[in-house]
């Protein structure tokens, strides 16, 4: 139990060092009215308000997983929960089986709106490209080290 103590005191730092990294974005969005190279008005509005609203929820996010794990330290029936939530096998396993499944989902996904985007731009088709370069290559090099660990 004490190094999942520790694991959690660790999540705690993460989540903190996180809040004030968006704390710090969403300054600087507001201040220094940064809006993506479009000549449309509305687009730059709809992008600001997206992005300010992206930052604002993964900050509440961050604040509550905070204040949930700072709470389980201090009292050890909240600890036991967690301990017992995260470690339960079925769970486990359930999710291993889901990311076996997932990610054929997301690899096709990811080639059908590939093919279906490059029939309107060459742009869209490009980056959907990039993303399936970029998600084969974390799972090659997820493989790898997961590989060798075991």
């Amino acid at each position: 139990m004490e190094k999942f103590k520790k694991n959690l005191k660790i999540r705690i730092v993460f989540y903190s060092v996180l809040s004030v990294i968006l704390i710090f974005s969403i300054i600087t969005f507001n201040i220094l009215n940064i809006q993506p190279h479009s000549s449309e008005v509305s687009y730059s509005d709809f992008y600001r308000g997206v992005l300010r609203g992206f930052l604002s929820a993964f900050f509440g996010v961050s604040v509550f997983y905070i204040i949930k794990y700072s709470a389980a330290l201090k009292n050890k029936d909240k600890l036991k929960k967690i301990y017992i939530k995260e470690h339960d096998e079925l769970t486990q396993q359930i999710l291993l089986d889901i990311s076996k499944i997932e990610s054929i989902f997301i690899t096709f996904g990811i080639l059908s709106a590939m093919i279906i985007g490059g029939f309107f731009s060459k742009t869209i088709f490009w980056c959907f490209y990039c993303v399936f370069m970029y998600y084969c290559f974390i799972r090659k090099i997820l493989y790898h080290i997961f590989k060798s660990k075991y």
